[in-house]
């Protein structure tokens, strides 16, 4: 019985393989990342279908994906649902603007056409545009925070060369008057860090 267990139960490597996929979402919520590999099968088996029936099948299976992760909510992160139904949502009207294209070429009516692709053209680059958005600002955030840990490093290091203060030609400690500052040796070290 056992040895018949093991070949349904993954092991420990398989396990953090499957933990890279499957991670993100809720414990109970972890089959979801095989619902986008049926969803791009069955997508891939609509191109199958004659021209009407494939976008109407294509709609039909966006719009149940998105309920399905608007009344679940199956990641962990609160960010990663809404984003995830607006990938979907982008998609569905992708879909429908260029079942819309397609028609219009097809019944050789030109008349929207033009402004339907100018419309399709602009839900594709979004989600690259919010990719770039993002990485921009997480590019930004890590530098300031780098920044900030060097300056509060060289503040640190100024205080206590402030409160060591210097001794005098007769032994007296003193103490500027001036805020505290630098030498250049202290800096030399703060740029090798």
């Amino acid at each position: 019985k056992v040895s018949c267990l093991r070949k349904v139960y993954p092991t420990a490597s398989v396990v953090i393989l499957l933990d890279t996929f499957q991670g993100c979402f809720k414990d109970n919520r972890r089959y979801f990342a095989g619902l986008y590999l049926a969803l791009r099968l069955l997508l891939f088996i609509a191109y199958i279908l004659p021209l009407f029936l494939q976008f109407l099948v294509q709609q039909i299976l966006y719009v149940a994906y998105i309920l399905l992760l608007a009344i679940l909510r199956p990641y962990k992160e609160k960010y990663l649902n809404y984003l995830d139904v607006c990938i979907f949502v982008n998609l569905a009207l992708i879909n429908i603007f260029t079942w819309f294209t397609t028609n219009q070429v097809l019944s050789e009516e030109t008349l929207n056409v033009q402004i339907c692709i100018v419309i399709e053209s602009i839900l594709v680059f979004l989600p690259m545009v919010y990719f770039v958005t993002y990485l921009l600002w997480y590019i930004t955030k890590r530098y300031h925070e780098g920044t900030k840990m060097k300056l509060k490093e060289l503040y640190r290091l100024a205080r206590e060369r402030f409160q060591r203060g210097t001794k005098t030609q007769d032994n007296r400690l003193e103490y500027p008057n001036t805020a505290p500052y630098l030498p250049v040796d202290d800096i030399l070290i703060l740029q090798k860090m």
